[in-house]
């Protein structure tokens, strides 16, 4: 069962379908937190889909993302992605994109409402 969402990003003339799991989440925020030990991923997401920010982190987030998927992106070609959108709602569109992998799949079943005794 997989817990996150698979995504298929285009980056530069090409797509790279990123399988991310809990182990490429863990090694993606670790290896931040070398340069910064306040890194936080969910923080990083929450700021670039709250449009507060975030580009350098979320340029470091994506480069590894598609790495992880076989590429090989430095952070400044990854940041280099983000000024290429001239339109607003595109450059949302694809950050909202890198941002759903951490989303639950949406489940088949009917909600549940599981109570606590």
């Amino acid at each position: 069962m997989a817990v996150f969402r698979e995504i298929t990003i285009p980056f530069a003339g090409k797509d790279y379908t990123v399988t991310p799991s809990n182990k490429v989440l863990r090694r993606i925020e670790m290896k931040a937190r070398r340069d910064d030990p306040q890194f936080n991923l969910v923080a990083v997401f929450y700021r670039a889909t709250s449009q507060a920010g975030g580009f350098y982190d979320l340029s470091f987030v994506l480069a590894e993302l598609i790495n992880s998927a076989g590429g090989s992106v430095t952070e400044d070609e990854a940041l280099a992605e983000f000024m290429r959108f001239d339109d607003p709602e595109q450059l949302s569109g694809y950050v909202n994109l890198i941002c759903s992998c951490v989303m639950p799949e949406p489940s088949d079943k009917a909600n549940i409402i599981v109570t606590g005794k």
